[in-house]
């Protein structure tokens, strides 16, 4: 908030050309089409810190364009409430039932069906919104919901046995509204090709803010009610958030596309009947599992540095990094074809964790964590922007929850082998291996280039 503030100032100094003080000397700057700064004085640093904030104020405008367009605001603010719970949910399940049965161990198995539900629930409710249109998926979800959430408090209350807390807790993951797919949808209709992608580039932050946002709100929840009201107010957000992006003119005038008529095999396979987007699946895949690496390594490596209060600043590096990364990168208009782009990005990102596995202190692993931050954001908005080409008609809303689905499943899988690996062998070994994943991704995006050429479907609008 504090750099937005910073160079909105400027930026509007600089755009009415009035002249700044710098070291008792006055320097008149100017922002225009074909130069963007020029100073009467010459100072490099000047230069290149106004270069910066014009740049800056270019990324920004990018994305109020995108939220002043027709109809965009709402839904865009729909999501972001309805993301909140997504970083609250979990733990409050946790903390609830570790409380009513005493056991970490059943609290992380009520926890498991919860995310097992989730999963589920991202491919079906993805395939049926493209048939159905948002609403008529979205609201029956949230309407099952929340009534399986309270039943989830008052069995925990009443110290209900563990397979009834995880038959509640499958239940609502599996009605977890897929607002996020949904709103990617819409960008289709909302925006322009070639905003496409800094729509895409929105729609992740604004998960990213949550993740961000949803813990911290929920440590205001717990000091006043405890976890009851952590599961019962991520029930709220998620209402209140459907209900805001299904109100919208964009949703309610959704009109499912006519599929052309396809085998059997065909429909079963839904988005991935497209060679491009079982590319660009793996492609997430590889992503999800090198994030849980790097972020599971670095924890392990700041607990052997005995500095363990380190480790939640190693999250937010990565965190922070990603959300600048997916900013920055979204506003820019890239010329390098696709395929190209993401095998760039995931060798990148390779040679990144190998320089984390040998970082000497901690402010280095920040700073490559940063590093690393900034890699990850991009390969994601790269994948997502082309579901909007190769996902077949009719299934555009599944081609993005596919995706999502397969880096969901892949977090998990890269938990798991991080915690096997820093256990059995050493945190080092875990980021070598995330560095071995990359490039496994570049060498398969790169043999798998002709499926992301000229797009052999083009996904047609969600209202048809």
């Amino acid at each position: 908030i504090v750099l937005w503030g910073v160079f909105w100032l400027g930026s509007v100094g600089m755009r009415h050309g009035r002249p700044v003080a710098v070291g008792g000397r006055r320097v008149s700057c100017a922002v225009s089409a074909r130069m963007p700064v020029t100073f009467a004085e010459g100072h490099t640093g000047v230069a290149m810190i106004s270069f910066f904030f014009s740049g800056m104020d270019r990324t920004f405008r990018t994305y109020l364009e995108l939220l002043r367009r027709p109809g965009a605001a709402r839904p865009a603010a729909g999501t972001a409430l309805a993301s909140l719970p997504i970083g609250m949910l979990g733990l409050s399940v946790l903390l609830l039932v570790q409380r009513s049965t005493g056991r970490f161990a059943a609290a992380g198995a009520v926890v498991g069906l919860l995310a097992l539900g989730t999963g589920v629930g991202i491919l079906a409710q993805g395939r049926l919104i493209d048939r159905f249109g948002p609403p008529r998926v979205l609201l029956p979800a949230v309407a099952l919901q929340l009534p399986a959430l309270l039943a989830l408090v008052l069995a925990a209350r009443a110290s209900a046995g563990m397979w009834t807390l995880g038959s509640m807790a499958l239940v609502a993951g599996a009605c977890e509204p897929q607002v996020g797919g949904s709103l990617r949808g819409l960008w289709s209709v909302l925006a322009p090709a070639e905003q496409r992608q800094a729509a895409i580039a929105l729609s992740s932050t604004l998960f990213e803010v949550a993740l961000v946002t949803g813990p911290l709100l929920l440590v205001a929840v717990l000091a006043v009610t405890g976890p009851a009201g952590g599961v019962l107010a991520s029930g709220a957000c998620f209402t209140a958030g459907t209900l805001l992006l299904t109100s919208s003119a964009a949703c309610r005038s959704w009109r499912p596309a006519r599929r052309p008529a396809a085998g059997a095999g065909a429909d079963l396979l839904g988005a991935l009947a497209n060679p491009g987007m079982r590319t660009l699946t793996w492609v997430a895949a590889v992503q999800g599992t090198a994030v849980r690496l790097v972020q599971v390594a670095s924890v392990a490596i700041a607990a052997q540095h005995g500095a363990l209060s380190w480790a939640p600043w190693c999250t937010a590096a990565l965190a922070t990094g990603s959300m600048v990364g997916t900013i920055a990168y979204g506003s820019h208009r890239w010329r390098i074809v696709p395929a190209r782009r993401i095998a760039c990005l995931l060798m990148l990102l390779a040679l990144v964790s190998a320089m984390t596995a040998v970082a000497p202190t901690m402010p280095a692993l920040l700073a490559a964590l940063l590093v690393a931050g900034l890699v990850l954001g991009p390969v994601l908005v790269t994948c997502f922007t082309l579901v909007d080409h190769f996902a077949p008609t009719g299934t555009l809303v599944g081609g993005f929850t596919t995706l999502t689905a397969a880096g969901l499943g892949a977090t998990a899988a890269g938990n798991a082998a991080a915690g096997w690996l820093v256990e059995r062998a050493s945190p080092p070994l875990a980021l070598l291996a995330a560095a071995i994943a990359a490039l496994a991704g570049a060498a398969l995006t790169l043999l798998r280039r002709a499926s992301l050429g000229s797009p052999p479907h083009r996904a047609s609008p969600p209202p048809g």
